[in-house]
């Protein structure tokens, strides 16, 4: 049986131990607040970019970023994270990339945790290095060289992103969305939903 100074102790250090992890929960709110709005630049550029589009016919117009090409391979770009605790969220977003995949399909990954979960499925890939807090133009501008420079010389004809995307502070969800070439999604008549395709 516990003595009474024995359950002062306890009591005690359970009370500190729960204040830190308010201090902690703060901390970790305060920051998703922080990235939150630095979020809001890439918001609004797509807002502007979507508008643009609205004045031109995708569908009659004959450049390559804008023509689809089914024939050729998809490049399907997975976007996981190196941060702690999010494994499943990472294999959710390789889940939902394989089940697009088809045969000739190119799967490129950025994340060292998610390129050792292909790895382990023994799956041949692309690596980037993972996207940390600060967002280093010169990373993005690496990948976009690789997946134009693919895309214009007709080894991809599609580019899929997928990616988890952060509803809340507790929630998120996994997202495709085609790159290359571009569609409005009033074009489809539909939000773009992409779904398994099987190659004959």
């Amino acid at each position: 049986m516990l003595t009474l100074k024995q359950l002062r102790k306890d009591m005690q250090f359970n009370q500190e131990l729960v204040g830190l992890i308010d201090v902690l929960k703060g901390i970790a709110s305060a920051h998703f607040r922080h990235l939150q709005a630095k979020r809001e630049y890439f918001i609004r550029f797509s807002r502007c970019l979507a508008s643009f589009f609205k004045m031109v016919n995708l569908i009659k117009s004959k450049h390559l970023f804008l023509m689809p090409r089914p024939s050729l391979p998809s490049g399907i770009v997975m976007i996981t994270s190196d941060e702690g605790f999010l494994g499943g969220l990472n294999s959710q977003v390789i889940n939902t990339a394989l089940s697009q995949r088809r045969t000739n399909d190119s799967l490129i990954i950025l994340g060292e945790r998610g390129a050792r979960l292909l790895e382990d499925q023994k799956e041949s890939f692309l690596y980037f290095p993972g996207i940390t807090e600060d967002i280093e133009y010169t990373q993005a501008q690496g990948l976009r060289d690789y997946l134009v420079h693919q895309y214009l010389n007709k080894r991809l004809g599609r580019v899929i992103m997928v990616y988890p995307k952060f509803v809340s502070f507790a929630l998120q969800e996994v997202k495709s969305e085609q790159l290359l070439p571009y569609i409005r999604e009033q074009d489809l008549g539909t939000p773009l939903q992409l779904k398994p395709r099987v190659s004959p």
